[in-house]
């Protein structure tokens, strides 16, 4: 052949003795598609998987059969300056001012935005500083536009106020496309003294999809 071969909609190339592979296009889509009893078998020493028009790489299967997906969102976002005494009895949004990496651009002001409906690994990591031995206890949650999810500290077997403590929480959130997710902290009852360590090295937040 020196030109093109043309299939008009649902007129397919068949393979094998039986036609058990079939290449065509249904008018809406593309297939390949194995009919028989066997498996459909692609070989390559590194598998890719591109965009239309090969510009990018969506999804890439190497020779030591390692995926990756390029792509896939995912974000680390860091806090970069302290929040002095949060309040009591309130709720109090944990700012994550600096980014390590935002895979799809969908972290901004301070709040993590699903791209895609799915299963979301979210992990948060926050250092409390001068904690407040007579407060009740503390909180940190993660809230999802779905449901909160929350854990809590108390502190009254500390005898004293606390130097610095490390609170840390990681979940598989269920959300829908456009979904929201941001960090709050909350205090119950004390004194307004403790504070959010601005250190990324300690107060942090990341996710991705799974």
């Amino acid at each position: 052949f020196t030109g093109n071969v043309l299939h008009g909609d649902n007129v397919k190339s068949t393979f094998g003795a039986g036609n058990d592979l079939e290449i065509f296009h249904d008018g809406t889509h593309s297939r390949i598609k194995d009919v028989g009893t066997g498996h459909l078998v692609l070989s390559g020493g590194e598998v890719h998987f591109n965009n239309s028009d090969n510009t990018s790489n969506h999804l890439v299967i190497n020779s030591a059969g390692i995926v990756t997906k390029p792509l896939q969102p995912a974000f680390q976002a860091t806090a970069t300056s302290n929040q002095l005494n949060i309040p009591v009895n309130s709720q109090t949004l944990v700012v994550f001012a600096g980014e390590t990496f935002d895979i799809g651009s969908n972290f901004a002001s301070n709040t993590f935005t699903a791209p895609v409906t799915g299963k979301y690994r979210l992990t948060v990591n926050v250092r409390l500083d001068n904690l407040d031995s007579s407060a009740s206890y503390y909180q940190i949650w993660i809230k999802t536009s779905n449901r909160d999810y929350i854990k809590i500290m108390g502190v009254g077997g500390f005898d004293s106020d606390v130097t610095l403590w490390s609170m840390s929480m990681s979940i598989l959130a269920d959300m829908d496309a456009s979904d929201t997710v941001f960090i709050n902290i909350q205090q119950s009852s004390g004194t307004s003294q403790t504070d959010i360590d601005g250190d990324g090295k300690y107060t942090n937040f990341s996710g991705y999809l799974v």
